[in-house]
């Protein structure tokens, strides 16, 4: 057996015995000779582990249409949508429902919003009046939890 794997092998084995917090924390350990001095160097490198799923704030996908005599590029409308947005939930809520926009097409979109404003951000879409001097109606049609489901289903 090589002595670096050997070494290597102990020391990564004592310092998990001896850790409290293995849940959170994902060890590797590098082994590298110094060639200049002849040393044997160890570096531990630690990961935080990703969040449980139970922990994890979750999304939900608002499948809208923008009803309007004209067409709009859908730039405009994301635009617009986005400034009411931020009129209605403010920037501490808008930036709390962490709002996506994920896709449009045409005259329809999907917004990504975390659970706990689902209304709020469905309130604000409804209350687009205009959209580059032009009056429309930005209708919400349907609300996912899978973006996948969402698009097949509503777009």
């Amino acid at each position: 057996m090589k002595p670096i794997g050997l070494i290597a092998r102990l020391f990564k084995g004592k310092y998990h015995a001896a850790s409290k917090h293995r849940k959170f924390y994902k060890f590797t350990l590098y082994a590298q000779v110094n060639e200049r001095r002849k040393k044997l160097i160890f570096s531990m490198v630690s990961k935080t582990k990703g969040l449980r799923s139970s922990l994890r704030e979750k999304k939900r996908y608002i499948v809208y249409e923008c009803v309007s005599e004209k067409k709009l590029s859908p730039q405009a409308i994301r635009e617009e949508i986005k400034r009411k947005m931020l009129s209605w939930l403010g920037e501490y809520g808008y930036g709390s429902a962490g709002v996506m926009f994920v896709k449009e097409q045409g005259n329809k979109g999907v917004i990504r919003v975390n659970t706990k404003y689902v209304d709020l951000a469905k309130t604000a879409i409804s209350l687009v009046r205009e959209v580059d001097h032009s009056p429309v109606i930005i209708k919400s049609i349907g609300v996912s939890g899978i973006i996948n489901k969402a698009i097949s289903k509503f777009m």
